[in-house]
């Protein structure tokens, strides 16, 4: 995935931003992206994607990890999709949030495991640490100056990262 060279002007900069900085590193096999990939007929007809996702988010990151559980060998190929940022920064932050509630749902059916993304892994790691409820709490006074932020001109990446972050925390400590 790729996104127009030149950056939007806020508020579409965030989305932009994060294509720019996170999703456009798929060839590595940490990010998997569905909106580019070529596969056999029958591959997916046998590893279908999850119907019963009926919100937006994680529903790739179950099928690549249904792949990888069977044994199918994914190959990456350079054929760059434009994202075009159409996502204002609220928008961007209503999917992101819709994706986390996915994920959390994913995970507690037994669909996925913690290990298979990135922010549950960190998480696990703050819980360990009994710092979960901290960064839980920072998030919920922090959120609005967070939102200002993503609909700058400049949006932290970081700041998003610990967005996610908090959202997620916020989500499992309410259970």
């Amino acid at each position: 995935m790729t996104n127009l060279d030149k950056p939007p002007s806020k508020p579409y900069k965030l989305r932009w931003l994060y294509t720019k900085k996170r999703e456009s590193n798929f060839k590595n096999g940490k990010v998997f992206c569905s909106s580019n990939f070529l596969i056999k007929k029958s591959v997916i007809q046998a590893h279908p994607f999850d119907e019963n996702i009926k919100k937006y988010g994680c529903e790739d990151v179950l099928f690549f990890t249904d792949l990888k559980k069977h044994d199918i060998s994914i190959t990456y190929i350079d054929n760059p999709v434009i994202h075009d940022s159409e996502d204002s920064a609220d928008s961007f932050i209503f999917k992101t949030e819709n994706a986390i509630e996915n994920l959390v749902i994913l995970i507690a059916s037994g669909k996925l495991s913690t290990n298979a993304y990135r922010l549950t892994q960190i998480y696990e790691g703050l819980q360990k640490l009994k710092l979960d409820m901290l960064v839980a709490f920072i998030f919920s006074k922090s959120k609005p100056l967070l939102k200002r932020n993503f609909r700058s001109s400049s949006p932290s990446i970081l700041l998003f990262d610990f967005y996610r972050l908090g959202y997620y925390c916020s989500i499992i400590n309410k259970r």
